[in-house]
């Protein structure tokens, strides 16, 4: 069986950062809500909360960990896996370049969501794309073997890239509260990468 490993006092890590993106999403639809009505008290309390989502996201220590691994030891290796009756399956490789391939367009979105004057359309163009390479994965039919195969990739994904864009995009939906004439497009579609392990 596959176990987080941020277990214990700390608790699931990754799971907390799981149920820190569904957070995110809420308050965004919250200040969405607020900002067509208005309501400038709303917006600052959410604001807050932002603030605070922004503070416990701890990128340093998702950065150092994996999110799963096998109860005892390490976890198995594609080689081990298809000798011992889990082999490829027909979109395994394909899985593992997607997730290779969704790496640089993450940075490139944090690098975006991390310039304050970034043009909205630029970071609406590299939503759209990430959105497509998402929906790709998605429709993949990924075996055991594949998820072995792809952990590389998958980790740096769930363990640097997503929390380091989360944090980005969450600086500059704030710096749209203070100063309302910037421009802004938030980063949506991370709220739909896999973080569960």
């Amino acid at each position: 069986a596959m176990q987080p490993i941020a277990t214990g006092a700390s608790g699931n890590l990754f799971g907390m950062f799981g149920s820190q993106l569904d957070l995110f999403g809420d308050l965004l639809q919250q200040l969405e809500t607020a900002v067509a009505a208005n309501d400038l008290g709303a917006i600052a309390a959410i604001d807050v909360q932002l603030a605070a989502l922004r503070d416990a996201i701890d990128t340093n220590r998702l950065r150092s960990m994996t999110p799963v691994a096998p109860v005892g030891g390490m976890m198995p290796t594609p080689e081990f896996a298809a000798a011992n009756g889990f082999p490829p399956g027909p979109d395994d490789l394909a899985y593992k370049g997607a997730a290779f391939d969704v790496i640089p367009l993450i940075k490139e979105l944090e690098t975006a969501a991390g310039e304050p004057f970034t043009p909205p359309n630029v970071l609406r163009t590299l939503n759209q794309q990430l959105a497509q390479s998402v929906a790709a994965i998605d429709q993949l039919d990924v075996h055991d073997y594949g998820v072995l195969d792809s952990s590389v990739a998958m980790v740096n994904v769930v363990g640097t890239r997503l929390p380091l864009l989360t944090v980005k995009n969450i600086d500059r939906i704030r710096l749209a509260i203070a100063d309302p004439g910037q421009p802004d497009e938030p980063v949506v579609w991370l709220l739909h990468l896999p973080v569960d392990p």
